[in-house]
């Protein structure tokens, strides 16, 4: 009976502990619902919050911003409304310069350049649109004389002439002032003679130029105008006053185009002038190159042949020329 006593006794504590250990159970289930519960209501809110935190501050960074955006088209206006002025003031600039370059031109210039003033100097460059250069030439008082003596060292690194293409137009349309020396005029002088010779004779009447022009025409390297006059019936072996003819005195000039031209129109090559010198004699002593000899050779020309001071084309012209 004892024992009886005592298993029923633990059988009941047992199932005393099983409904204890159950209610504890269910109790810490519940419990954990409600947290689960109450951390997604406070997952949310806080997401909430986070993003209603976001927003505002977006809003206060666009709200920060705004000024800088309204500077920078500020700006972007700004930048613009620079580049129309510089483009705006650099027409009114070229305006300027045509309106001094046509000003300067109204007044005319003084013949001779050696005739020109500090002025007309001024003038002059306002007329290549340099009058930017105007007042360096007027401080260093540039006049006629003086503008033909100026260095290209001198414009650049006195007068202040930075651009080296300013230098050199400077420089090209100097060049085509300056007067001619005497060697030029003679050429000058010849040519108007050709000219008038050519005039007076008339392209229609079809006659034949003199012979102090055609040698004139030789000379002077005038090879197309050598051409008409051979083609219109000048005799390509006639002589001047010292018995040369028109290929010696090609050769007298070392002029190789004009040699070839007479050649091949079948120009004696071995003529000798009233001393003896042929085209060779000349192209020996005169083409230190010798392009003009060997071409002469391979054409017919005799290197035996002597002048009457004995000499052949390699021994010199003698004193006879």
């Amino acid at each position: 009976k004892r024992s009886e006593a005592m298993f029923s006794q633990t059988e009941e504590l047992m199932k005393f502990q099983f409904m204890s250990m159950s209610l504890s159970y269910f109790s810490s289930l519940n419990m954990l619902s409600q947290m689960r519960e109450m951390n997604q209501d406070t997952t949310a809110a806080a997401i909430t919050s986070s993003a209603e935190a976001g927003a505002t501050a977006a809003a206060a960074a666009a709200a920060a911003n705004l000024p800088k955006m309204k500077h920078m088209r500020l700006q972007g206006g700004e930048i613009l409304d620079a580049s129309a002025k510089a483009k705006q003031k650099e027409l009114e600039d070229v305006q300027q310069r045509v309106a001094e370059a046509r000003e300067a031109a109204k007044e005319p210039f003084p013949e001779e350049i050696l005739l020109w003033s500090v002025h007309d100097v001024s003038r002059w460059l306002d007329t290549l649109s340099l009058g930017v250069y105007k007042q360096a030439f007027e401080e260093a008082r540039v006049d006629g004389p003086f503008l033909l003596e100026l260095r290209d060292e001198d414009m650049m690194e006195v007068l202040g002439i930075e651009h080296k293409l300013h230098v050199r137009k400077i420089v090209v349309a100097r060049e085509k002032l300056r007067p001619l020396d005497e060697q030029e005029l003679i050429k000058k002088d010849v040519v108007t003679r050709e000219e008038a010779a050519d005039a007076g004779r008339g392209d229609a009447a079809g006659g034949i130029p003199p012979l102090d022009v055609v040698f004139s025409q030789c000379r002077n390297g005038r090879i197309k105008r050598l051409e008409e006059s051979l083609l219109v019936g000048f005799n390509k072996e006639a002589e001047d006053v010292n018995g040369n003819t028109l290929l010696i005195v090609a050769a007298q000039q070392t002029n190789k185009k004009v040699i070839e031209m007479l050649v091949n129109r079948g120009a004696n090559v071995n003529h000798q002038n009233k001393v003896g010198n042929t085209a060779l004699h000349f192209a020996m002593a005169y083409d230190t190159e010798g392009a003009i000899g060997e071409y002469l050779i391979t054409k017919g020309a005799d290197d035996s042949l002597e002048n009457l001071s004995g000499l052949t084309p390699y021994d010199g012209l003698g004193d006879g020329k």
